[in-house]
């Protein structure tokens, strides 16, 4: 699970998507960060295998123009930057989409697909960016049949570009792709072909909206939000859409991959419940408090821990009972260091 940022409107995107990762990198990611704005139709990225700090500092991310852009920050993994978030597709040497995802393979672990769908679009002519000699790690990474691998999640961002190029709407490229290869995830893309709008695909991970007169932020995490962000509107799951500066628009699966519980009345209490007692027992990690509150959902093949522990969190920082820690960790490599966010009340 790692954590995402995203904004459309009027404001520069840089500066509003850096303020969220920062608020929100502790919580579950700081080992790669990346970044994707879109102005005058170019895709502008950059990404590092670091904190936002090492960003910051080794990249000019927080100029990168335009009013529409994305941002993720991830949880270790190996590989060099190109591992980290976002994944560009390419057109004539440039880049034509910028995808994002947050989550993992999950429940979907055993399905034996993704080294098939990475050959397949590999044969097609797609470019992998993380295409690297050996294995990094198995669960990012399947081996090909030449003894290389690549990332999961870059599978998935060509796969949404070959949709489209087969002539799919942003939204139902990014369904028919997680029907084919489905992950436990939520995802965000930027497309030069539309860049007044972001398009998104939420199975079970988290994602937010805020609505500003000035635009749309949107945000795993909703405690990451500025002040003058509407109260967080859930995105629902199941779905696909487009969100633009003003309003947003969603269409439900089709069908979903796998059987999905919803965040009941009585899950949302019970959850509230434990995650206060664990917060008053001691410091906790979201990862802990995610898998605390898993049992509590009725029986399905995959539930909504995260989003139900994000919800938890947003109401507990907006009674000032959340208390914050920010722990220094080691990073992805002996050289590099992580934050840490410890949660108490």
């Amino acid at each position: 699970m790692c954590n995402i940022a995203a904004y459309v409107g009027t404001k520069p995107a840089a500066p509003l998507l850096i303020d969220m990762i920062r608020r929100q990198e502790g919580l579950n990611g700081g080992f790669y960060v990346g970044i994707a704005t879109i102005h005058e139709g170019k895709i502008h990225y950059r990404k590092v295998r670091g904190d936002l700090n090492r960003l910051l500092t080794e990249t000019d991310a927080l100029s990168l123009p335009g009013t529409v852009g994305i941002a993720h920050t991830r949880t270790p993994g190996g590989g060099n930057e190109e591992w980290g978030h976002p994944f560009v597709g390419m057109k004539d040497g440039e880049p034509v989409t910028a995808y994002l995802l947050n989550g993992s393979r999950g429940f979907f672990a055993s399905v034996p697909r993704n080294v098939l769908m990475a050959e397949s679009l590999i044969s097609d002519g797609y470019s992998f960016r993380t295409r690297t000699v050996g294995e990094i790690a198995k669960e990012h990474t399947p081996l090909l049949s030449d003894g290389t691998c690549v990332h999961t999640s870059e599978i998935m961002s060509n796969l949404i570009l070959r949709n489209i190029d087969r002539g799919m709407a942003e939204p139902f490229a990014m369904e028919a792709a997680m029907m084919d290869f489905p992950l436990e995830c939520v995802g965000l893309l930027l497309s030069v072909a539309h860049g007044d709008r972001i398009a998104y695909s939420r199975f079970n991970m988290p994602m937010n909206l805020g609505f500003a007169d000035h635009g749309c932020y949107m945000a795993s995490a909703a405690l990451c939000f500025p002040e003058d962000a509407a109260y967080p509107l859930p995105v629902p799951a199941g779905s696909v859409g487009y969100v633009y500066k003003d309003h947003y628009e969603s269409y439900p699966y089709k069908k979903l991959p796998a059987t999905l519980a919803p965040i009941t009345a009585r899950v949302r209490k019970e959850g509230y419940d434990a995650v206060v007692a664990a917060l008053q027992e001691g410091k906790q990690t979201v990862p802990a408090l995610a898998k605390l509150v898993a049992p509590l959902f009725d029986a399905a093949d995959c539930v909504q821990k995260a989003m139900l522990v994000y919800d938890i969190l947003y109401s507990l920082h907006r009674e000032g009972r959340l208390k914050i820690e920010i722990v220094t960790v080691p990073g992805d490599t002996e050289d590099l260091t992580s934050p840490r966010f410890d949660l108490s009340l």
